[in-house]
């Protein structure tokens, strides 16, 4: 494939996409922008969205996606961070990936002079994978996390 295809000339920005492995080419942000390519533009969703910063001056909100670690300790706390749309419109679930039980929905705060980010405080009580699913305007991104219990009475000679 031609370089020049995967970059068309129209496209003013390139929206990063985030996601892993089998979750990106069901996500809908994926299949939009893949219509959009196809199309040359037709219906473009205007991305990305903009807000106004801390000095009152617009800037360019982030792309929509999740940061979290890829490994965490069942019993402590760890950030999570929703970007690219506003709190309130983001639902965001903690779900056991074996069963796709949901564990917990995350209740995200704004983060102060980032418009369009948000986070959260999770700890989970067990051992094993879990998935982390944000959902908001028809956009949906998805994190893996797997926490490993950490054996304390192990001690190297």
């Amino acid at each position: 494939m031609p370089l020049s295809s995967a970059s068309p000339s129209w496209a003013a920005t390139r929206l990063p996409v985030v996601g892993q492995h089998s979750s990106l080419p069901a996500g809908t942000t994926v299949i939009n922008l893949v219509q959009e390519v196809l199309t040359g533009g037709a219906g473009r969703s205007g991305f990305p969205r903009r807000g106004l910063g801390t000095t009152g001056t617009e800037m360019p909100a982030p792309p929509f996606g999740i940061s979290a670690p890829p490994e965490v300790v069942p019993g402590q706390s760890w950030r999570l961070t929703v970007t690219g749309a506003h709190a309130g419109a983001v639902v965001c679930r903690l779900l056991h990936a074996e069963t796709d039980e949901v564990v917990e929905r995350l209740e995200l705060t704004p983060v102060a002079g980032e418009p369009g980010t948000t986070y959260a405080r999770v700890a989970v009580s067990t051992p094993g994978f879990y998935r982390i699913v944000a959902q908001a305007g028809g956009l949906s991104a998805t994190a893996l996390v797997v926490a490993v219990a950490v054996d304390c009475a192990t001690t190297e000679d």
